[in-house]
């Protein structure tokens, strides 16, 4: 039956005359680009903090990929070229996904086996060499988010609880071994130091020894404590009540 449907679809289009196709590609060009632009600001990047993951703000985000799901869904995909239906198809795919794993509460379960929201932050922290002095800063101020997004995180992992979602018991045991590896009484061994370890060519010294030192404080007595009372909500709370199953 599908392949009857896309048989039909492009027969459809290919009997457009060639300037309504033209016309039609880039009118579905133009759309494509702007849902496309439109799905990625849904969960921007920022140089200056974590992602927010409280629950107005991923609400609003399901909102928005619906709206941008009605709009794909509007277009009538017989009248697109065979590349522009599979576009779509691929485009609508990735919206609807992530629109499905809100709905079935994936933001209750942030972790899985193998890792889990603690140790994804690896990937905004060591992305990159720090080479300038607004590189520096932009990453001292994400630094300072840590503790908000682990917080808010721990958050929907203890509502998932009360709602029974959870990962099985059985393949959670010895992760909390993962998490407290990230716990360091010396902070310069610590992956959120790592960056800072070596001063960046043409930057005075002094200011990046600077710069150092709130590295240390922030790791300390923020990013440290923040993944202690991680653990500790895993262990005391988390694993006991996990699923057997």
């Amino acid at each position: 039956i599908l392949a009857v449907l896309c048989c039909a679809a492009l027969s459809a289009c290919s009997n457009q005359p060639a300037a309504t196709r033209a016309d039609t590609a880039t009118e579905f060009a133009k759309t494509a680009d702007q849902i496309w632009q439109q799905a990625e600001n849904i969960t921007p990047y920022s140089a200056t903090e974590l992602p927010d993951m409280s629950a107005a703000t991923l609400a609003k985000a399901q909102q928005q990929r619906l709206q941008l799901l009605k709009q794909l869904q509007a277009i009538d995909v017989a009248t697109l070229s065979e590349q522009d239906q599979i576009n779509h198809a691929v485009l609508s795919y990735r919206l609807q996904n992530d629109a499905d794993e809100y709905r079935f509460g994936a933001h209750y379960m942030p972790l899985n086996a193998e890792s889990g929201f603690h140790s994804d932050l690896t990937f905004y922290f060591g992305g990159g060499a720090l080479r300038s002095e607004a590189d520096v800063k932009n990453y001292l101020l994400r630094l300072a988010t840590v503790p908000r997004y682990m917080a808010q995180q721990t958050e929907w992992m203890r509502q998932g609880l009360a709602k029974g979602y959870s990962q099985p018991k059985a393949v959670l045991q010895g992760y909390q071994q993962g998490i407290q590896s990230f716990i360091k009484a010396d902070v310069t061994q610590s992956v959120f130091y790592r960056p800072l370890q070596k001063p960046a060519a043409g930057i005075d010294i002094k200011q990046w020894q600077q710069w150092q030192e709130q590295a240390k404080t922030l790791i300390s007595q923020q990013i440290n404590p923040a993944y202690q009372q991680y653990y500790d909500f895993f262990v005391q709370q988390y694993l006991p009540a996990a699923r057997d199953d």
